[in-house]
């Protein structure tokens, strides 16, 4: 309810994209709200990120899916064709929140 409030419908739109959102712990859902926050849904609902997310088999998730996965958070550090340090950063912390446990 808390990031309703804050992210108003976007978590929801969030959710109707991810084939299995509910499986999903609450890091994984924080590090890709912070990502789309930045990007826009219509970003990742194109992304490869999304794609993979929707392949894995998130009963039995191997952590090697998950680390793929996670490796595509750092695909968006760039604005207008330049890597931006800020963004490195933003994405590696999501990153790490994506893998924690």
């Amino acid at each position: 309810e808390r990031l309703q409030k804050h992210f108003g419908k976007m978590p929801s739109d969030i959710r109707k994209l991810i084939s299995f959102p509910n499986l999903l712990d609450e890091n994984k859902m924080c590090a890709i709200l912070s990502l789309v926050y930045n990007i826009g849904v219509e970003a990742f609902r194109k992304s490869t990120l999304r794609r993979k997310l929707n392949k894995c088999s998130p009963l039995i998730p191997s952590s090697r899916q998950w680390i793929d996965i996670s490796n595509e958070f750092l695909k968006w550090d760039y604005d207008n064709g330049e890597q931006v340090a800020g963004l490195t950063r933003r994405r590696k912390l999501e990153k790490d929140l994506f893998l924690t446990a």
